[in-house]
């Protein structure tokens, strides 16, 4: 979907004043597309790092919850704590402020968190986003990419945290139906969920809302 983008400002940003719930409507419209096209087949969703953010944001839609055969979720973010959503939200409120309110400009303050917080344990390699993978080839080709790699807009991270807070939410965990198989794939040393402690709590929200079927598997 990146080749319809037009302008380089637009990689990341998903629209105001909802963007979040703009991915979940959409990503839901697909789904009911795909059942509609295939109401033979199992519909199964699977999401990878953001994408698994978005899924889990998606059953717990009480008319999507019986969509679905199973949810399959790698590298998800999980559970962040709350101070870390609150300390986010104050620091790209600060920088759109200081950047004449521009929600679709750049934070260096985000910048140097993505490139630096999250390579801090894969610097000994010296390359930008060395946490993405651990095969030197795939590196390569995605730091040639021009589609990937780049660091979104303010809005974006306003965006993101609503989806995160979403899911820690207790209440919105009892929507997702409890028969639902869930399997979780993660790498140990993965910084988006700092090295699946948050994934683990993510776990734990699952079984306090009495989801049956749910498998974590991590990778070393």
């Amino acid at each position: 979907h990146a080749h319809a983008i037009i302008n380089d400002q637009d990689f990341g940003y998903l629209g105001m004043p909802h963007g979040g719930q703009n991915l979940i409507n959409d990503s839901l419209l697909v789904s009911e597309n795909i059942k509609a096209l295939k109401s033979d087949l199992p519909l199964i969703l699977f999401g990878h790092s953001m994408g698994a953010l978005i899924a889990q944001n998606m059953v717990m839609h009480i008319q999507a919850g019986n969509h679905y055969q199973a949810l399959i979720l790698t590298g998800t973010p999980g559970i962040i704590p709350s101070w870390q959503s609150i300390l986010g939200k104050l620091l790209i409120q600060f920088e759109i402020i200081r950047q004449n309110k521009k929600n679709r400009a750049i934070s260096p303050i985000a910048t140097l968190l993505l490139n630096t917080g999250f390579n801090y344990d894969f610097r000994y390699e010296k390359k930008s986003f060395a946490w993405v993978t651990r095969d030197p080839e795939w590196l390569e080709y995605f730091l040639n990419d021009p589609q990937a790699g780049f660091v979104p807009p303010n809005q974006f991270w306003l965006d993101l945290i609503w989806l995160l807070e979403r899911v820690r939410d207790a209440e919105n965990m009892t929507q997702i139906n409890n028969d639902l198989p869930i399997l979780l794939l993660d790498g140990a040393m993965d910084p988006i969920n700092n090295k699946t402690k948050q994934s683990r709590k993510l776990v734990k929200k699952f079984r306090d809302a009495e989801i049956k079927n749910i498998q974590h598997i991590i990778y070393p």
